[in-house]
């Protein structure tokens, strides 16, 4: 699977690590809106491009991510992020391809 991350997951970030082992494709954008709350970035659907990285990640690597980001894909709407298919753009050849990243969902549950 695909997976693009933002913030902390980027080279040479706090939590880099648990993408160690995995295929670095490149840097790419998705179209998104980021937050800064602080400790860690987060992003709701919008309009801006968000910045980030590529990677082809297996099923193991998949669930240490899923973990760092609180989510559970047997109970998405108790989870702090959700993890969702969107497009996105390599960043050297602008081709197209749908990716996995994280959204937030608390922001969601805050403006309710």
């Amino acid at each position: 699977m695909v997976i693009f991350v933002y913030g902390t997951l980027m080279q040479g970030l706090q939590r880099c690590t648990a993408l160690h082992g995995s295929r670095f494709l490149g840097m790419g954008t998705i179209q998104a809106t980021l937050y800064n709350l602080g400790s860690y970035p987060c992003i709701t659907e919008g309009c801006t491009r968000v910045i980030g990285e590529l990677y082809d990640v297996d099923d193991t690597t998949l669930q240490e991510l899923d973990a760092i980001e609180g989510y559970d894909e047997k109970s998405p709407e108790a989870s702090l992020y959700c993890r969702k298919q969107v497009t996105a753009i390599m960043a050297d050849s602008n081709m197209q391809f749908q990716v996995s990243t994280y959204f937030t969902i608390y922001l969601l549950k805050v403006r309710s």
